[in-house]
């Protein structure tokens, strides 16, 4: 990983074999960021990707092995880490997007980070969705 600082953030250059999620995590403690804003473009492999079933109050899982392009990422880091939102495209461009379980960097990632005042995520009622709470 690289990462160099901006006037308004961070660029973050995750390398080849890093994974996403655990990657900007360990590189956010380490720069005490417990509040961000994130967006990015890349190549990954080996994705899972979920979506909120509100029927049945629970998460939707689908693996997506091989090469993808990660066409956006856009998401936020908080107290738990990284939540994102993504869209990856196959070799033959068709999409698919959800939430980030987790996605190996197939050859790099381009990651801008946004810092902000601390977010902390809480549960949204007996939902299994948790949402950040502002405060004053």
């Amino acid at each position: 990983m690289q990462f160099r600082k901006e006037r308004e953030g961070f660029w973050v250059i995750l390398e080849k074999e890093e994974e996403i999620k655990s990657a900007v995590a360990k590189w956010s403690r380490e720069h005490e960021i417990y509040g961000a804003a994130v967006f990015g473009i890349g190549a990954v492999k080996n994705v899972e990707l979920a979506a909120y079933e509100p029927e049945n109050n629970r998460w939707a899982k689908k693996n997506f092995k091989g090469f993808y392009e990660l066409v956006s990422l856009a998401g936020n880091i908080n107290a738990d880490g990284l939540h994102a939102h993504v869209v990856i495209s196959d070799l033959k461009f068709n999409t698919f997007a959800g939430h980030l379980e987790c996605a190996t960097v197939s050859t790099f990632a381009e990651l801008f980070v946004i810092p902000t005042n601390r977010l902390k995520k809480v549960p949204l009622g007996n939902t299994a969705l948790k949402k950040i709470q502002l405060q004053p």
